[in-house]
This record gives structure tokens, C-alpha cells and sequence, in this order.
């Protein structure tokens, strides 16, 4: 099999003659049973060049020259397995010894991986290892966090308990996808699902600047300007709530499943039950405010309401108790945010014409089937064959969670969230370690999803970063798992190296070993030269690699 990059592993055969691997081929033994039916994508082909590469680094090597840069020559020195475990052992056990963490409270091992997790499915018990030794500082990043897709690996947790997102391709009839090239980066699996819908009948909708082969696949492409797809959403949200009637949504999904009809108050927050904090909403049937959870509640999504009793709870223990205040919905303020968000608004914007834009809403709440069914094992589900899809630059930088937002609303107000056919998650990185993520979901505060953010009250706040960068200081919403070091800024360490970070902070010491697994930081971030200066400050490095990167 091939695991070169996040997306496989694909399955293939390798012929082999006289101990030689000559070629490498798609397994179509196992058509109809692997999700690709046995087909490889580019990658595995190359696997023979690695393999044989006569660079390849066959045994391990010694530093001789302490002098570090460009121009100095390392002066390699091969050594036997022995003498380099050896090696890494005794500066294990002399800080084993001495205490795992520095002076400064930061770990004295340091790990950096590259390919966004792949390496995991290769180090066999190293990180077995790494998590019996105790803490390890795995902030000094290659590269990640300036280009991966944060926005959806952190709000996806929230919305999903999911690092990725992705549609339900065999089920879906009609997706709105902006940016996300799939035909270029899905991998064959992703590639496979995403034809064979095609093929099946299901429209799909490409937004992009350019015409990507994906674009050229799809069944319409719309030429946007860049950095412009959260104007499109609010537009295509503006005709679902402004020019469709309420009952046309999914008012039982918004009701029960979201916090739509939960009631706000003057200063922003969620007005409460006095006694139980709970959030109110305005039950039809008693014609007053309950908590949310309150059994047979049919509550308003629309309205303003006169609230006798309650309380709000703002940061840091601010409280408000109110008697009589007048209240709206979350749903009706979420609409009124949108009321000048019209597709002849947007149109100057994205310089999609308004009719387009106008024309996909109604498509897309008219392929959601709102109502419809289907049985999964057994179970009878909601069934809501439509998505919306963002691409990596989408979800990166300035506007991606408007985006995000924008995505998540749309497929909400047809309730095609986490059901088949409608955008649904994949594993979970940050809130647990990956397993099945349905049994991490339990009921936390006010009914949401519970997650484990990092804490910003007053008096729990950790003014200190506990590593190199600043996750647990400054990213409460990235957690402090297992995977946080990896998303949590990873460029904030090379920045405090150099004394560029907040002067409350002191420059890091470095780690005493560094182990960098199948990564090259140096050419994954910007400012190769010092970089390269902060690295050659660090006193004793492990490097895995296939050739002298």
C-alpha cells in the first residue's frame, strides 16, 4: 500500500524480479472491494525512484564539523546503529536524570513531524515511546500552520468533531464548492466518489478564480474574485431567508438541533433561567419562556418576546439581571444580519451576477430535499443530499471563518449537517485522540457539543506558554491535546527564538534533543536564512530522513 500523503493508504501490486522492484500497478484484484477499486494515484509510482535513489541514506551518520550554514560542509561521518542509539540513549538518560523540563518549565525533547500526520502511520512505537517519556514539546512546527486548512480543522471540531470535513460524495445530488480542487488533491478515493456522482446526475457547482480541472469537471463553473466567497454565501443565505417562507427550511432541524431559538439579551448573551442559568426559549405551547431543554418544547425561531425574569452571564463574572426586557431569537438576529447581504449586493463584489447567485440558492434548497428520509443500518435518517465545500485557500488567512460560517449556515438552514447526503465529518485530531468520533460527543455547557477549550478566565488563564509557542496561552479554542502542539502557531516558536514575540515572554531555551521526523522546517517557512540561523542554534538534532535535505 501507499501512504505517501494524508490521503491513502491506496492499495497496489509490486512486481518484483530477483529481489528488484520494477513496477509498480494498480491492485485490481480488489476491484469492487477497496474504496477505489484498487487504483493508484501518481505517488506510489515514484515509490521505486525513493526506493532506489542513489542518494538515499542507507546507514546513520555523525556530525563532525560543529560549524552550521550553507556554505559549511557537514562533514558526515558514517557510525554504526549501535554507537547512534547509543548516542541518543546516554543524552536521554542524562536528562532523564537531571529532570525533563528546563529551568524555563519548557521540555528538554522536542519532536517536529512534517506531511500533516501521515508520518504517525510510520514511526511504529517511536511515538509509543515519546508518550511513555513524558512531555515532549511538539511546537516547533514545519511549516502547517501557514498553510493548512485551520479555520476548518478548529471550527470543524465545534460543528462536526472533525479535523476534516467533507461531503457525503455517494449520496450527495447538488454541492456548492468554492475553491477546494478535488480533482487535483482528493486523492483517487476522493477523485472516484466525486466522478462517479458526477456521473450518477449530481450537480456540482465550482467557484474559482480560475478554471482548474476540477472547475472543467464540474457542471458549471463560476468565475468569482479572489477572496470574495463569503460575499457569494451571504447572498445565497439573503435568498434562503429573505425570499423563501420560513416553513420552507428545515424548521425541525433549527428548533431542536441548533441553537436558533434560543433567546438574547440586551448585552449580547443568552438570557437565563434565574435559578438554573440555563438558556430561555419561547415556547409555543405554554406561550412563555422555559430553559432550552425543557421535554416537549416547541419553541419560536421568529419574534421578539417580554421576558419577566432572567439573567445574562457575560466574561469574566459579569451578571445582569433583568425583569421585564424584551428578547429576540438567535435565529432572528442571525437574519438580520444577513437583510442587506442580497445577491445585487454581492455582485459588485464578487462580480458573479446577482441572478447566478440568486438561481444556486433556490437550486440548492430545492435538491434538499427537506422532509425526506433514508435507513442507514437499520436506522431511519434525515436525508439531505446537498453541500457546500471550501478549498484551502478559502480556509486559510483573513475571512476564513466568515466562510466557514457562511458554509456551515447554509447547509444548517436545509439541516444537511452531519446527516447522509449533507456535509459530514471524518476523524478528530485536537479534542481526542483519533477514534470513533461519535463517542466523544457528549452534552456540555447550554446544550452545545462539550470541548475542551484552553481557559481564559481570570483566574485560570496560564499566562506562561507550557512549550515553545503559545497555544495554551493565547488559542483557547485549539485545546491542549494530544495534536494541539501541531496546529497551535508552530511560527510563534521561531519568533520567540528570535526575540520577536510578546517582551513578557523570555526567549526560549532550546530543546537539548530535537527529533525531526520526515520534515524539512527549513524550506516549509519563510525566511530560509534565519531560519537557518535559529536552527543551527540548537544543540543536538535527530534527523530522519530518506537524503540530505
Amino acid at each position: 500500500y501507499c501512504h505517501a500523503c494524508v490521503l491513502g493508504p491506496d492499495v497496489m501490486q509490486v512486481e518484483v524480479i530477483d529481489g528488484v522492484a520494477t513496477r509498480v500497478q494498480p491492485n485490481f484484484d480488489l476491484k469492487g472491494k477497496a474504496p477505489a477499486d484498487g487504483k493508484v494515484c501518481i505517488k506510489p509510482y515514484g515509490q521505486i525512484q525513493k526506493l532506489y535513489d542513489p542518494h538515499r541514506i542507507l546507514k546513520p551518520m555523525k556530525r563532525t564539523n560543529p560549524k552550521k550554514g550553507r556554505n559549511e560542509d557537514p562533514g558526515w561521518m558514517e557510525i554504526t546503529w549501535d554507537e547512534a542509539l547509543d548516542m541518543v540513549a546516554d543524552k536521554l538518560n542524562d536528562i532523564r536524570r537531571r529532570g525533563l523540563l528546563d529551568e524555563q518549565g519548557n521540555p528538554r525533547v522536542a519532536l517536529t513531524t512534517g506531511g500533516g500526520g501521515t508520518p504517525f502511520r510510520y514511526t511504529g512505537t517511536f511515538l509509543s515511546y515519546l508518550e511513555a517519556w513524558g512531555p515532549v514539546d511538539k511546537s516547533l512546527g514545519s511549516g502547517g500552520t501557514a498553510k493548512c486548512n485551520h479555520s476548518e480543522h478548529i471550527f470543524g471540531e465545534l460543528w462536526h468533531r472533525a479535523f476534516m470535513t467533507t461531503m457525503d460524495a455517494p449520496n450527495c445530488d447538488y454541492s456548492l464548492t468554492f475553491g477546494e480542487n478535488i480533482n487535483a488533491s482528493g486523492g483517487v478515493t476522493g477523485v472516484r466518489r466525486h466522478m462517479d456522482a458526477l456521473a450518477r446526475g449530481s450537480k456540482k457547482i465550482q467557484f474559482e478564480p480560475q478554471l482548474s480541472v476540477t472547475g472543467a469537471n464540474a457542471t458549471e463553473w463560476i468565475p468569482i474574485r479572489p477572496n470574495t466567497d463569503s460575499a457569494a454565501m451571504f447572498a445565497m443565505l439573503h435568498v434562503l431567508l429573505y425570499e423563501h417562507a420560513l416553513e420552507e427550511l428545515d424548521v425541525d432541524f433549527l428548533k431542536h438541533m441548533t441553537s436558533s431559538p434560543y433567546l438574547v439579551g440586551p448585552n449580547g448573551y443568552y438570557l437565563r433561567d434565574l435559578n438554573t442559568h440555563k438558556p430561555l426559549v419561547w415556547d409555543r405551547t405554554s406561550n412563555g419562556p422555559v430553559p432550552y431543554d425543557t421535554p416537549g418544547t416547541d419553541p419560536e425561531l421568529l419574534g421578539k418576546f417580554k421576558i419577566d425574569r432572567s439573567v445574562e452571564l457575560g466574561a469574566d463574572e459579569d451578571r445582569w439581571e433583568h425583569n421585564k426586557v424584551t428578547a429576540n431569537t438567535a435565529f432572528g438576529l442571525m437574519k438580520a444580519h444577513l437583510a442587506d447581504h442580497s445577491p445585487e449586493w454581492a455582485e459588485p463584489i464578487t462580480d458573479v451576477p446577482a441572478k447566478t447567485l440568486r438561481r444556486l440558492a433556490n437550486e440548492f434548497l430545492t435538491h434538499a430535499r427537506i422532509g425526506a428520509t433514508t435507513d442507514v443500518d437499520g436506522r431511519t435518517l434525515p436525508y439531505r443530499p446537498v453541500s457546500v465545500m471550501v478549498g484551502r485557500g478559502v480556509n486559510t488567512g483573513w475571512g476564513a471563518y466568515e466562510c466557514l460560517w457562511g458554509q456551515t449556515m447554509m447547509v444548517t438552514l436545509v439541516g444537511a449537517l452531519e446527516v447522509p447526503g449533507g456535509l459530514v465529518g471524518g476523524s478528530i485530531f485536537i479534542t481526542a485522540p483519533p477514534y470513533e468520533r461519535v463517542d466523544t460527543v457528549t452534552v456540555g455547557t447550554d446544550g452545545f457539543m462539550s470541548y475542551p477549550f484552553n481557559p481564559t478566565r481570570k483566574n485560570e488563564w496560564a499566562a506562561m506558554p507550557t512549550v515553545r509557542h503559545g497555544h495554551t496561552t493565547i488559542l483557547p479554542l485549539v485545546s491542549d491535546s494530544y495534536y494541539s502542539q501541531n496546529i497551535g502557531a508552530s511560527m510563534l516558536s521561531w519568533l520567540r527564538f528570535q526575540g520577536r514575540a510578546a517582551p513578557t515572554w523570555p526567549n526560549p531555551i532550546p530543546p537539548e534533543i530535537w527529533f525531526i521526523f520526515r520534515a524539512n522546517p527549513l524550506i516549509s517557512f519563510s525566511e530560509t536564512t534565519r531560519m537557518m540561523q535559529t536552527m543551527a542554534a540548537m544543540p543536538f538534532v535527530v534527523s530522519f530522513a530518506y537524503t540530505l535535505d
